[in-house]
């Protein structure tokens, strides 16, 4: 069984504690990604009667999760 993690919807009580948990998640086999892409890719294409409304939607400059160093 395979999950896909958002990492930037999960939240530690310290920063540090937030990479280990999705350093761990990952090295068991989770795939690691954004919620934009989650998103994205539930969405299909531009085909899909909602791609516009939620393109706008993830447009908007979200704040620096701090996982770029994963």
């Amino acid at each position: 069984f395979l999950g896909t993690l958002g990492a930037d919807a999960v939240s530690s009580r310290t920063q540090t504690d937030r990479k280990l948990a999705i350093q761990r998640m990952a090295k068991i086999g989770a795939h690691v990604t954004t919620t934009e892409s989650i998103i994205l890719a539930l969405v299909g294409d531009a085909s899909h009667k909602q791609f516009k409304p939620v393109q706008q939607l993830i447009k908007e400059v979200s704040p620096d999760t701090g996982l770029s160093h994963l």
